[in-house]
């Protein structure tokens, strides 16, 4: 299920959309049916955590939640705490979660100095990515949609 996504919404900026699974072989397959598509500029990464925050019921509303605190996910004692969270946004009862953020284009280090940019620094990369996001983002896109709504791309079972 999609927990996060961004359409890329200027030239610097990443395509991506990021997935939650309740088991790794899930996550595999699906990193390994994107990957095998060999296109260009389309890559996955696999998170163990995203999370940042704890929420919990609003008791007050039942239709809503609320968030009750910051924390860092990555530490070992608060992965309970994420899965606690997602298990109420998404609905579900999950065990465990495992992440995937599938990047279409990756983005461009610009932070208004030149000198310390990817423009400078990775040029070659930077006019690739700057050329691939102008004249092919969204049929590059379209292809991972495609794929992705194809008979061939075995629907998750969850």
């Amino acid at each position: 299920m999609p927990y996060s996504s961004c359409e890329g919404h200027g030239i610097t900026f990443r395509r991506y959309v990021g997935l939650a699974f309740a088991d790794q072989e899930s996550r595999q397959y699906v990193a390994d049916f994107i990957l095998n598509l060999k296109i260009p500029g389309v890559k996955v990464n696999f998170l163990d955590s995203i999370c940042n925050q704890k929420i919990e019921p609003n008791l007050t509303n039942s239709t809503s939640i609320k968030y009750v605190e910051k924390y860092d996910a990555k530490k070992a004692n608060q992965k309970e705490k994420e899965i606690h969270s997602f298990n109420i946004q998404f609905h579900r009862r999950y065990n465990d979660y495992f992440f995937l953020e599938i990047v279409i284009l990756d983005s461009i280090n610009y932070n208004g100095n030149f000198l310390k940019s990817d423009f400078f620094k990775k040029p070659f990369k930077t006019i690739w990515l700057y050329f691939m996001k102008k004249y092919k983002w969204d049929k590059l896109t379209q292809r991972l949609v495609d794929a992705l709504n194809s008979n061939e791309f075995k629907k998750y079972k969850f």
